[in-house]
């Protein structure tokens, strides 16, 4: 069985949710930092942690377009991240 090669980035990949981590896990062998959604406002360790990565590593964001995919934008300033726009597709069943 042949194993497919993974992408590599020395940038942290930040996403939403776990079933994004699990998607993306498959393709890359990248660290991934899950931001839960709102659960980033409350979270100022993990606010600090993604500044630090931002500064030292960089960032590529993959989140909603909606209020909680915002925030880590705006919590790694002034270090801009790059940012990734996944397309919108129904989600399985199970998931929201």
């Amino acid at each position: 069985m042949s194993q497919r090669e993974l992408l590599h980035t020395d940038r942290v990949l930040v996403v939403e949710g776990k079933y994004d981590a699990a998607r993306l896990s498959h393709l890359t062998d990248a660290m991934i930092l899950l931001t839960d959604g709102f659960g980033i406002y409350k979270d100022k360790k993990r606010q600090q942690l993604l500044k630090a990565l931002a500064k030292k590593n960089g960032l590529i964001l993959f989140t909603d377009s909606d209020a909680a995919g915002a925030f880590p934008l705006a919590a790694v300033r002034p270090a801009p991240p790059r940012t990734g726009c996944v397309p919108a597709l129904l989600a399985p069943a199970g998931q929201k």
